[in-house]
């Protein structure tokens, strides 16, 4: 496998067919300013073997903008791409302002502070309303300025705002700590600065804290009065902190190793861990996406079965889908993987993307289906929002008060990607190397009988953690057999 950095980016080459390899671009390595600028997924493609440029694409398989998960504390997204949405942003004609008054505090008509965030324009300005929640922790913020704005510590003339919009997202909302790319190579590790050939490995390594927006204010003015001129958003005490690890293996798998640390007592309502954008339609057939452990769901007088692959459109999707436990086949085994095939003019399935969560740590189903309440959302978009712990329903009966209030201080988890070759049409099996294990999924989805083999190498055994359908392990071979089902084994021994 190669790599190679440019900028904030980062192109990772594996080998994929006799013809292709598989070129997967991550972006975020660098901050730009007024974003919080994760690591995120930028782009997966097919490159000729014989093109020499690793950033080259010839054939994309899926592009995204955002699949970078956030958390959700106090019922809102924050982290990853997202912001607290507690900002108001006030139309004033030549309001005269400039960043030196960034930070600057103001009083409403209703005696509530508004502190100056950000200069944005002319003519508009950002502000954010001092906490009116119960706590630190329990923040709430004002969705209007009452009549004018006076100054409380600038010379200033007020404000009268023309027009108010409420709900804009306080970014940057994350503070790094951690930031880089690695390669491994016999036995050695090092940062990559530009372009590595023949790697063994390679890892992305990121940590970084998410900021309480109800202490932002007071740090912008503190850092006012300290002389900065334009002090950054992300200014205040930490929420929460993430760290994630993700880690390319030789057959083009990424694992994403992810863990979310609640500081100060903060209650994490939920955590997706992953999300996904539809895959491009590469080969002109469309793309199908098969999701085990779904029930078909009927939702305004229309059927979505994903127990087989069933084709994503915009005009297939449904405009929102929960996958409530009601959706599941077993209330013990929340759905946690998604299959998504691409197929040619011809209806043959040429490439399969499978993505999900690894039962390990948090990611136990046994744990997960006494954490959640769904596993997960469509949306007409085609986008899908595996969750791992948590969930919305959870998520709305703790703010209304009902029930055993929901959340989590800690949180461990391991999700994987991975871009294959499928066999056939109406079965599959990929595998998911996990540091020292191998994880084998073998999945039915066809009207009459089929059978699936795995051979065992030398010294390896292998575990049932799931299975619907008749599983036999003997004689060095694993054997299903079945019409719909699926088949999850953990593989130990000796590679």
């Amino acid at each position: 496998m190669d790599a190679s950095k440019s900028g904030a980016d980062l192109a990772v080459r594996t080998a994929f067919s006799e013809r292709y390899d598989l070129l997967q671009i991550m972006r975020g390595l660098e901050a730009v300013p007024g974003q919080n600028s994760p690591v995120d997924f930028r782009l997966a493609a097919l490159c000729d073997k014989e093109q020499a440029d690793i950033w080259h694409a010839d054939r994309v398989l899926a592009f995204s903008t955002d699949e970078c998960p956030p958390l959700v504390i106090n019922g809102e997204d924050i982290g990853g791409n997202h912001g607290q949405p507690c900002l108001i942003r006030v139309t004033a004609p030549a309001h005269k302002l400039s960043e030196k008054d960034t930070g600057s505090l103001w009083k409403d008509e209703s005696g509530l502070g508004f502190t100056l965030m950000k200069t944005e324009s002319r003519d508009t300005l950002l502000f954010l309303s001092d906490n009116i929640g119960t706590s630190e922790m329990d923040y709430r913020f004002a969705d209007r300025i009452t009549g004018c704005l006076t100054p409380v510590d600038t010379d200033s003339a007020g404000i009268v705002p023309w027009c108010q919009e409420c709900g804009i997202q306080l970014i940057p909302a994350i503070r790094h700590t951690e930031r880089k790319a690695l390669f491994f190579k016999d036995g050695k590790s090092a940062e990559i600065k530009d372009e590595v050939k023949g790697c063994d490995r390679v890892e992305i390594r990121e940590t970084y804290e998410i900021i309480n927006p109800a202490t932002v204010a007071e740090a912008i003015r503190k850092a006012k009065n300290r002389g900065e001129i334009t002090p950054p958003l992300n200014e205040g005490k930490a929420l929460a902190r993430m760290s994630l690890v993700y880690r390319f293996e030789d057959d083009g798998t990424v694992i994403t190793e992810f863990g979310a640390e609640a500081l100060r007592g903060t209650k994490i309502d939920c955590f997706l861990g992953i999300m996904h954008q539809l895959k491009c339609d590469a080969f002109g057939g469309g793309v199908s996406r098969y999701i085990p452990g779904l029930k078909p769901v009927t939702k305004c007088g229309k059927t979505y079965d994903f127990s087989h692959p069933y084709t994503t459109r915009r005009d297939t999707m449904p405009e929102r889908l929960l996958l409530t436990s009601d959706t599941w086949f077993s209330t013990d085994a929340p759905p946690d993987r998604q299959i998504d095939f691409l197929s040619d003019e011809n209806g043959r399935r040429v490439v399969g993307f499978a993505s999900g969560y690894l039962p390990v740590a948090d990611g136990e189903p046994s744990y997960r289906a006494r954490h959640i309440t769904e596993a997960g959302t469509l949306v007409k978009s085609c986008k899908s929002y595996p969750t791992f712990l948590g969930g919305e329903l959870n998520a709305q009966r703790a703010r209304k008060g009902k029930g055993d209030a929901l959340g989590f201080s800690r949180i461990r988890g391991a999700a994987y990607r991975k871009y294959f070759t499928p066999t056939c049409d109406d079965a599959l099996m990929y595998t998911i190397p996990y540091n020292d294990e191998e994880y084998v999924y073998m999945d039915h989805f066809a009207d009459e009988p089929r059978r699936l083999e795995l051979k065992l190498r030398r010294g390896q055994t292998a575990q049932t953690l799931f299975s619907n359908l008749p599983c036999i392990i003997e004689n060095g071979r694993v054997l299903t057999e079945g019409c719909v089902g699926s088949v999850c084994l953990r593989v130990r021994g000796t590679k």
